[in-house]
């Protein structure tokens, strides 16, 4: 979920997103990993519609973490968005404290309808910290995180800042996650 805290949207308070994400893990070998899951955005306290969103992702078990994810919106636009990213953990005092980096390319058609600029590109950058917290013998988790959003692709980030909006946003997060 998403809560304006700056007031930025006139909304200080309110709810604007949230995500519902089901997805299925498995083994691909025996260093990979391959997901398979959709994301639906609701978006409360604003005009924008709902939409959902396929995901295909693979990721490798070795030094960095590198992954890559594929979204496909099925309802509002037709367009690819994807991520190669990666990441590594550093103890911290009995914890792992886990840094991650993630960039993000769009095509044409992703990012006209989410920026209203028609070329295809490097779209933005983030990077998190954050760290886990297990449950119920490690059937389920809570992960505090903190992060910062950039936009990379100056078309973009023009249209952006022209709207009054910011190209780089600071991102405080909580997921909750449960295995069966």
């Amino acid at each position: 979920a998403s809560m304006d805290l700056s007031d930025a949207n006139g909304m200080v308070g309110e709810m604007n997103e949230v995500d519902y994400t089901v997805d299925y893990t498995f083994a691909a070998g025996r260093s990979a990993s391959v997901t398979l899951g959709f994301v639906h955005y609701a978006f409360p306290n604003t005009a924008l519609p709902s939409t959902t969103e396929i995901t295909a992702g693979a990721s490798l078990d070795v030094p960095g973490s590198p992954s890559v994810t594929l979204y496909k919106d099925v309802d509002l636009i037709d367009g690819l968005y994807a991520t190669l990213g990666g990441g590594f953990g550093l103890p911290a005092g009995g914890r792992t404290i886990d840094l991650s980096l993630a960039v993000g390319f769009g095509d044409s058609d992703h990012n006209a309808g989410y920026y209203g600029v028609s070329s295809s590109g490097l779209t933005d950058v983030f990077l998190s910290v954050g760290s886990t917290f297990e449950f119920a013998g490690g059937k389920a988790s809570l992960t505090p995180s903190l992060g910062i959003a950039a936009i990379l692709d100056g078309g973009i980030a023009d249209t952006l800042e022209l709207a009054g909006m910011d190209t780089t946003n600071v991102v405080f997060g909580v997921s909750v996650a449960a295995s069966f």
